[in-house]
């Protein structure tokens, strides 16, 4: 039976997540490795009052380093949906800056704030962009998820996460829910990827892709290793 990989993306999406989707249940569970770390999928609360307040006071306080600013993306239906940019160089600056405004505007519990590396082919143009997820949403992969690395189309290394099959059932009804908003997979403070849902997922299976610019056969080996302990 063939299969179809749905691809995922959006503007400034750090990385890309396929999920494969058959006709039928493949029995995937047994291959991998069991995840050794903690990992999660969350949506990015990218329109929050908060975070838009914080957004505002980077952008009129201009902390030396950080990049703010308020730009658009196009939802799944054409209309303009925000899009709170803030970055910097290095997480310091940024982390300054979020400790210094938190003190003064307390964050809310349910937003937790994650970090994602924008590549770039001039390593010296790499920027480290700040996301607020929202934790009281979100799936947190249960023992049972494994990881495995594939040989993609082209013949160059993919990482999959697979899911177990109750998971797979609350992947698809989070992704349905979250249709059209960003998410982010998660791996402790750190955003993977933060790509825009198109669609439900119901293959249960998330191909992981990290830094283009470099060789996909070291890349996809260090993040199998991080995400399996090996």
């Amino acid at each position: 039976m063939k299969r179809r990989e749905l691809l995922l993306g959006g503007p400034l999406t750090v990385a890309a997540l396929a999920v494969a989707a058959t006709g039928c249940e493949r029995k995937t569970d047994f291959e991998g490795e069991r995840i050794a770390v903690p990992l999660a999928l969350a949506p990015v609360a990218d329109a929050h009052p908060w975070v838009m307040a914080l957004l505002t006071d980077l952008g009129q306080t201009r902390p030396p380093g950080v990049d703010a600013r308020l730009d658009e993306r196009l939802g799944l239906e054409g209309q303009a949906v925000a899009d709170p940019q803030m970055s910097a160089a290095t997480r310091e600056p940024l982390a300054v800056a979020l400790d210094d405004y938190s003190a003064r505007h307390e964050r809310p519990t349910t937003l937790r704030p994650v970090w994602a590396i924008q590549h770039a082919a001039d390593p010296a143009e790499r920027r480290v962009r700040l996301f607020f997820i929202d934790s009281s949403e979100g799936l947190i992969f249960g023992k049972e998820t494994r990881c495995a690395l594939r040989e993609a189309p082209s013949g160059e290394p993919q990482v999959v996460v697979i899911l177990a099959g109750s998971q797979r059932r609350k992947l698809a009804k989070l992704t349905e829910r979250f249709t059209g908003a960003r998410m982010a997979l998660i791996l402790g403070d750190e955003a993977l990827m933060t790509p825009i849902v198109r669609e439900p997922l119901s293959g249960g299976e998330l191909y992981v892709s990290g830094n283009p610019y470099q060789d996909p056969n070291k890349v996809a080996q260090a993040l199998h290793a991080r995400i399996t302990g090996a």
